[in-house]
């Protein structure tokens, strides 16, 4: 994992904790994303 999908990660983590309840209704989440083009030495992503 990245460290942006990691930190990502733990922050929703962090929300469900915050509101999830036993009685409360279900979700489901679905994030999307598209990975960075890779950059070689000397190179450029544009």
């Amino acid at each position: 994992m990245s460290y942006d999908t990691e930190e990502l990660a733990v922050a929703v983590g962090q929300v469900v904790e915050r509101y999830d309840s036993a009685d409360g209704r279900p979700y489901r989440m679905v994030a999307l994303g598209h990975p960075a083009p890779v950059v070689t030495e000397g190179g450029s992503d544009e």
